[in-house]
């Protein structure tokens, strides 16, 4: 298991896309047990700010530019999930918005591999499109 929070949200995100790949509740639910196993808070906040009916990004991000080599593709860095997560809460209280926050976001996810970008755009758009329906993901929470 990695030990960064930046090598956590890859090895998460990459359980994540997994599920999105399964068709199989059964084969969803084993998938999600294991990212609890190794890392429920991760998984919390990263279900918390696609989920939470609260949360208001006041932006989109298109998932389909993420793929683009606009981007330099190299790995997370250690801090990089708490200054997503300082923006998430900067976009929700209306500190950050319209072209700035979207400067800032595209900023921050610069450095992210491309499959990394996408996740964090599904993230920003509060919609993971896992196929997971929310009875299952809180009994876990």
């Amino acid at each position: 298991m990695a030990t960064s929070t930046g090598e956590r949200l890859v090895w998460v995100c990459e359980r994540l896309g997994r599920i999105r790949a399964k068709t199989k509740r059964t084969e969803k639910d084993a998938i999600l047990k294991e990212i609890v196993k190794m890392d429920k808070q991760l998984l919390y906040e990263i279900l918390y700010y696609a989920n939470h009916p609260f949360l208001n990004f006041h932006i989109t991000v298109d998932p389909v530019n993420c793929w683009k080599p606009n981007y330099n593709g190299s790995e997370p860095c250690r801090a990089m999930w708490p200054k997503l997560v300082t923006a998430f809460e900067d976009m929700n209280s209306g500190e950050l918005s319209g072209g700035a926050a979207r400067k800032y976001v595209d900023q921050l996810m610069s450095p992210f591999s491309a499959t990394m970008r996408h996740w964090i755009a599904c993230i920003i758009n509060r919609d993971l499109k896992m196929g997971v329906a929310e009875k299952t993901i809180t009994k876990y929470f």
